[in-house]
């Protein structure tokens, strides 16, 4: 127990040191191998043993995929098609905002890529149209969550590569909960848009809205491309990631023309920095969870929760209240490999169905990209839009709150994640 308490002590130390998280991992879990006169090597060998797992080779290829679109104009053809379906109600900025990332998380599979790339170009419009500032990037950042909801999901590929559970199924079931969350924000949005008497556009014609859905068709098939793959059983996650890479080359450089060859290595070096960053997250990660495990930190929590109640709700909400902390200082990547194990065996004692688990845990976790002082969405779309970090949070509360409405509701209703899973994978 003293040695598992050092090495947590340890991590956090570093953490408030500034110290990248991914170097505090594998530091603190070096020092402790030491400490326990076990084989520093370890530190190595399960590196590249948690990034041995086949499925995660998906999470470089999205992130090329994400760097691709945002490298050519698909980006701005989703938004285009955004503002066919949105545009001329009131605050339609905002609401055009949310419904491109709806529809760039179905693509990308990144919430800080929709951050990025989306942010980059609707938050300086929300400003010029006259949006405040804190609302714009509030709506940016709060809606490119759902990049790590619908499917594909970079988290959730995760999650079920380390736990077994079927990314299809997890890719499925996050499509009604992403959707959700998508139509909540925009409810609020509509409210603050009449409270407020914010802006709206000029209505597109008949004409000019369906240019805008021809132009971006190519775009929009994507998920239905990756998610019909999947659920058909046509190709693994790993191999609809690389088709997707595949297509998106050949839709931006061939038909749109708008990525140059001679801009493909700029992305592909974009690609490679951006994908190393979560990559060695995640192998640094491996270290730390393995020794979390070798100290039987699994099970101390374990004991002392069924100790305290046996209520199944009660487990599961004290396991997402727990992760929400996380979120606040840790990586989301680096807290699912870390904490599987709690995960998993806690979902086993309150007998929750594992892929109802996995999107529950994966969608709170996605509020921690929102959450200071860790949360790069939020970060990226307040420096975007030049707005404080602790006023861009207090502006969002609204939008967290109703997050956990849409949270709560279900973790209550079960049925409405599984929906899609039991009818396509039953």
């Amino acid at each position: 127990m003293a040695e598992l308490v050092a090495l947590i002590a340890l991590f956090l130390a570093l953490c408030f040191l500034r110290v990248p998280i991914a170097f505090a991992m594998s530091a603190s879990s070096l020092a402790i191998l030491v400490w326990l006169g076990l084989d520093a090597r370890q530190v190595v060998s399960q590196m590249l043993r948690g990034l041995s797992l086949f499925p995660l080779l998906a999470v470089p290829l999205y992130i090329l995929a994400g760097q691709i679109m945002n490298a050519s104009d698909l980006t701005d053809r989703l938004i285009g098609m955004a503002r066919a379906i949105v545009g001329g109600v009131r605050g339609s900025l905002a609401h055009v905002n949310i419904l491109t990332s709806m529809l760039f998380g179905g693509v990308s599979g990144s919430s800080t890529a929709d951050a990025a790339g989306i942010g980059s170009v609707m938050i300086p419009a929300m400003q010029r149209a006259g949006y405040s500032p804190r609302l714009a990037v509030v709506v940016t950042a709060m809606s490119s969550t759902m990049g790590n909801i619908i499917p594909p999901s970079i988290f959730m590929i995760v999650y079920g590569a380390l736990s077994g559970v079927s990314i299809g199924a997890l890719f499925l079931a996050g499509a009604i909960p992403g959707v959700l969350i998508g139509l909540s924000q925009m409810g609020l949005t509509a409210y603050l848009a009449r409270r407020d008497n914010l802006p709206a556009e000029t209505a597109m014609s008949a004409g000019e809205r369906w240019t805008a859905v021809r132009r971006a068709a190519l775009a929009v098939v994507i998920p239905v491309l990756v998610i019909g793959g999947i659920a058909t059983g046509l190709a693994t996650p790993t191999e609809a990631a690389a088709t997707l890479v595949v297509y998106a080359l050949f839709v931006a450089m061939v038909v749109y023309r708008s990525l140059k060859p001679s801009q493909l290595p700029a992305v592909l070096k974009l690609a490679a920095y951006n994908s190393s960053l979560p990559l060695f997250t995640i192998g640094s990660a491996a270290i730390f969870g393995w020794l979390v495990g070798y100290l039987r930190g699994p099970d101390y929590v374990v004991a002392m929760i069924s100790a305290w109640t046996t209520e199944p709700l009660v487990i599961i909400v004290l396991l997402l209240v727990f992760l929400l902390i996380l979120g606040t200082f840790l990586s989301e990547i680096a807290t699912i490999i870390i904490f599987m194990p709690i995960i998993q065996r806690l979902g086993d004692l309150a007998g929750f169905d594992p892929i109802h688990l996995g999107v529950l845990v994966v969608m709170t976790l996605c509020l921690g990209l929102i959450t200071p002082p860790y949360g790069m969405c939020l970060l990226i779309a307040a420096q975007i839009g030049k707005v404080p970090l602790l006023q861009a949070f207090r502006a969002s509360l609204g939008f967290f709150a109703m997050f956990l409405v849409i949270l709560a509701f279900l973790l209550f209703f079960p049925g409405v994640v599984l929906f899609l899973p039991n009818l396509f994978l039953s």
